[in-house]
């Protein structure tokens, strides 16, 4: 049962963390672009 609960919390935590990499990978690309068209 602890290494289910285990294995569950921790894909969750991969989850959220690619989630939040790929926002700010978007974040970051979207500043690109607006300083690329404001040149």
């Amino acid at each position: 049962v602890f290494k289910s609960l285990y294995e569950h919390s921790s894909n969750s935590v991969l989850v959220s963390s690619n989630l939040a990499i790929l926002v700010a990978i978007r974040d970051v690309c979207k500043l690109v672009v607006k300083e690329l068209t404001s040149w």
